[in-house]
């Protein structure tokens, strides 16, 4: 079947509550790793999150990190290709105690059809979010259109899989289309942005459940695999919060920081 992002996306939300992972212990064990990532890169970066800056979070999905930054003062849009994660995120916003002080305002849209006036944002940010978009000419668009609506010096967090070296097997997804990391930096530096920072994620638990993850599914018990993988990650954990350092050949997931120097 082909690939229809909002429908895909959609699906998912209604299934699982949100755009992450299907697998609910891997989404409660990396979720909360990759948002540390990114205020780790921030702190790297010198950028500060507070009222005078406007910041673009794509594919925000129902609002995690969107609603990190509001909180912090800034003045946050959320845009996301789907409309179901979108009125969970707008959901969220209002269960939230202080809501109405909030500078936060989602909207339904692809990347590649945002509307807003160029040179908008101070700070851009995309979380495994561009690797989806798999047609070329979409694709191209997207990123023209994102750094577009970014300041001059203004920067561009993007969070994506992007290894040294492409791995066939990981082309055979209908939904993502793997980058490398050098493909990332030319997309980049052809729209004027160069890269400034970069920070690999380890991801240590997740690549130890993918080695050993079928010998859990030969335990005819689900509550006692569950068991085992809880365990798993409580003692990886700390190698994965501490970004310990592995061979760079042997990372997927980056945290690559672009500069406007256009």
């Amino acid at each position: 079947m082909k690939y229809k992002p909002e429908i895909f996306w959609n699906e998912r939300v209604r299934i699982y509550g949100h755009t992450g992972w299907n697998d609910k212990l891997l989404y409660i064990y990396d979720q909360p790793l990759r948002l540390r990532a990114i205020e780790k890169v921030l702190t790297r970066a010198g950028i500060t999150i507070d009222k005078h800056k406007k910041i673009l979070d794509i594919g925000c999905g129902i609002g995690d990190l969107a609603l990190e930054f509001a909180q912090k003062g800034a003045d946050v849009t959320g845009v996301d290709i789907s409309v179901e994660a979108i009125k969970e995120a707008k959901k969220r916003v209002k269960e939230i105690k202080d809501a109405y002080a909030l500078n936060i305002n989602f909207y339904a849209t692809g990347v590649e059809d945002m509307k807003f006036h160029s040179n908008s944002f101070d700070l851009i940010t995309s979380v495994t979010v561009l690797q989806h978009i798999t047609e070329p000419q979409i694709f191209s668009a997207a990123i023209t259109n994102m750094t577009r609506v970014l300041k001059r010096n203004g920067y561009i967090l993007m969070l994506e899989f992007s290894p040294l070296l492409v791995q066939k097997i990981k082309q055979n997804s209908p939904y993502i289309s793997v980058k490398t990391r050098q493909e990332w930096i030319n997309i980049f530096k052809k729209n004027g942005c160069v890269l400034i920072d970069e920070l690999y994620l380890p991801q240590i638990g997740i690549r130890t459940l993918r080695r050993y993850g079928y010998i859990l599914a030969l335990i005819p018990n689900e509550k006692v695999s569950c068991f085992i993988k809880k365990m798993l990650f409580i003692v990886l954990k700390p190698f994965d919060y501490y970004f310990i350092p592995i061979p760079k050949k042997f990372v997927d997931l980056r945290v690559l920081t672009f500069k406007n120097q256009e």
